[in-house]
């Protein structure tokens, strides 16, 4: 299970390439489509006319990304890329100041909110991570992202195998198209710290 979870700190490079193609479309002359930003970019797809253009380094995605949150200062997409972008290079707390600016300004913060309790993850800050992905369940009890971050957060990080077992089953159950690999997480999970399969099924919270 251990090898089946990304890194929290994943490689620039990749976060440069797709970060760049969903801050490229619509923007340049040879540019086709938009991606939204729920989206993955297919790098393999016709996005560019002639030839997919070379990913640059970190430093010009930041750039186009601060760019384009200054062209539009009131959405909320536009920092949350940003946010995600800055935590990718370890600049933190300008992320943290991202993501708090899309959270207020999003109707719906829950996506801005749970990017920042990855934050104090990937900073060694669990009880606060922990904290935040709570207060988004307590305002959005089948916000499915926050039940599998709190499931890897109390498995990995915690050792609360029976909160980890919880929140696995309840991402499981919330998620529309759960991630084939939870089901797997649980089942080693449960084989290791010998839990009961059904000991906390359909429980949510904590």
């Amino acid at each position: 299970m251990l090898n089946s979870i990304p890194k929290h700190r994943r490689l620039v490079g990749v976060m440069v390439a797709s970060l760049w193609l969903g801050a490229c479309a619509g923007t340049g002359p040879v540019a086709k489509k938009t991606a939204p930003l729920s989206e993955s970019v297919d790098p393999t797809s016709t996005l560019y006319s002639d030839q997919k253009p070379a990913a640059p380094d970190a430093a010009d995605v930041i750039a186009l990304l601060e760019k384009q949150v200054a062209s539009a200062p009131g959405q909320a997409e536009g920092y949350l890329r940003l946010g995600v972008a800055y935590r990718h290079i370890e600049q933190f707390d300008l992320a943290a100041q991202m993501f708090e600016q899309a959270a207020a300004l999003s109707e719906t913060p829950f996506v801005a909110r749970n990017e920042l309790g990855i934050l104090h993850r990937v900073k060694g800050e669990f009880k606060e991570a922990e904290a935040v992905y709570q207060r988004i369940l307590a305002d959005a009890p089948d916000f499915h992202d926050a039940h599998f971050n709190l499931g890897i957060l109390y498995d990995l990080y915690l050792r609360q195998p029976r909160a980890a077992q919880k929140h696995y089953q309840a991402y499981i159950q919330a998620a529309p198209e759960a991630d084939e690999r939870v089901e797997k997480w649980l089942v080693d999970l449960e084989r290791r710290h010998q839990i009961d399969a059904s000991a906390s099924a359909g429980v949510v919270g904590d």
